[in-house]
């Protein structure tokens, strides 16, 4: 009997203890964690060019000085996310008071004059941004458009408008055919007709999409060899047309 009694008291004493040990645990863990060691100290944000990197961490709501434990990562990626010119973004946290922001913008894929200002559009037609002078990067410009209304932020129905539906269509089969580097204009003209400017500089002029399809491996050879400064004309169910260019 005596035997059993110091036996529990034994395990109570272990209770007791391993209670304390956990009480002493949590409040340790509590003043630590508020201790200031993994209040946010450092951020960067990597991969934005035209995105200031202050608005990104601004937008995310992450704060300099807060517990990094109070960071949601998923929260934060879905507010810089909002972002018209962001294509991605991942945040993460580095233990103890780092956090890195990683984004990828949106690239420009059409870049439409318009009253003299360039509206920059992604592949989907999302206006990403404007500016008064053409940047380096601005994918294919594309000029002769006066009907259309541009709003940052906004996705433009290309398709409710012939001259921007076939810009649009082009622009898809050159970079599909990696061959958009070597066009630096469409020029969608008042009587009509599509001018391709190349780099060259050549032109190739053709009035339908159905003309600029009926074409698309001769327009792909010629593009690629490249020799003579000619215009030539793509015709729907005809021999291209050429024409030599003078150069002064």
């Amino acid at each position: 009997m005596k035997k059993l009694v110091r036996k529990k008291r034994k395990q109570n004493r272990k209770s007791e203890l391993i209670i304390i040990l956990l009480v002493l645990l949590a409040v340790g863990s509590f003043v630590f964690l508020r201790s200031g060691y993994f209040d946010i100290a450092d951020i960067s944000v990597e991969g934005n060019v035209r995105l200031d990197s202050q608005e990104i961490i601004s937008c995310g709501g992450i704060i300099r000085g807060s517990n990094i434990f109070s960071l949601k990562s998923s929260k934060a990626e879905k507010k810089i996310n909002s972002l018209v010119m962001v294509k991605s973004v991942s945040v993460k946290k580095i233990f103890p008071n780092k956090v890195r922001v990683i984004v990828t913008e949106k690239e420009a894929f059409l870049t439409a004059v318009i009253n003299g200002v360039y509206y920059a559009m992604d592949e989907e037609a999302s206006v990403i941004y404007s500016c008064e002078q053409l940047s380096e990067d601005y994918g294919i410009l594309l000029t002769g458009l006066s009907d259309v209304e541009l709003i940052v932020g906004n996705t433009y129905n290309y398709t409710s408008n012939a001259k921007t539906a076939t810009a649009f269509e082009v622009a898809r089969w050159l970079r599909t055919s990696s061959l958009s580097d070597k066009i630096s204009e469409i020029y969608a003209s008042p009587g009509g007709y599509y001018y391709l400017y190349t780099n060259k500089p050549n032109v190739i002029k053709f009035y339908s999409l159905e003309g600029f399809n009926s074409n698309l491996e001769f327009t792909e050879v010629f593009l690629e060899n490249e020799d003579r400064y000619i215009m030539v004309e793509l015709v729907e169910g005809s021999e291209p047309v050429f024409k030599v260019i003078n150069i002064n």
